[in-house]
């Protein structure tokens, strides 16, 4: 049965739920840049998959409005906040959703506001959309 599974594209790495997790907005977010302003992008990891959103140049308030596609039974999902740069990016903040906030029911959609972090500070808030398919 396995083998079908990973022929049809449907291996151990995309098993469970559908959800689909829009990376809306972030507003108030420290600034991590010497020069500028931050170029802040959101970072959503949830079961195995990992996906990102474009970066926003010199922006401290970034709308992405980006949606991205998971299947998966896990019960948090990891979000980050991070300043793109040459070479190494900086983290600006880091929060978890966790079971309680998403949908119950296949077809609702929740939107999750939530402070994010770094060394225990807030950093900024952060504002998805999570749809149980």
């Amino acid at each position: 049965m396995q083998q079908i599974k990973n022929l049809v594209g449907v291996g151990k790495n995309e098993e469970g739920n559908t959800w689909f997790v829009t990376a809306e907005r972030a507003e108030g977010l420290r600034d991590k840049d010497n020069l500028g302003k931050s170029d802040p992008y959101c970072k959503i990891k949830f079961g195995h998959k990992t996906h990102e959103t474009k970066h926003k140049k010199n922006d401290l308030s970034p709308i992405w409005n980006e949606t991205f596609e998971f299947h998966t039974n896990a019960n948090e999902m990891e979000i980050c906040v991070k300043d793109h740069d040459v070479g190494l990016d900086d983290t600006i903040g880091s929060c978890v959703v966790y079971a309680n906030e998403f949908p119950n029911m296949q077809g609702e959609a929740r939107r999750v506001k939530k402070p994010i972090q770094k060394n225990g500070e807030i950093t900024g808030m952060v504002e998805l959309q999570i749809k149980k398919q």
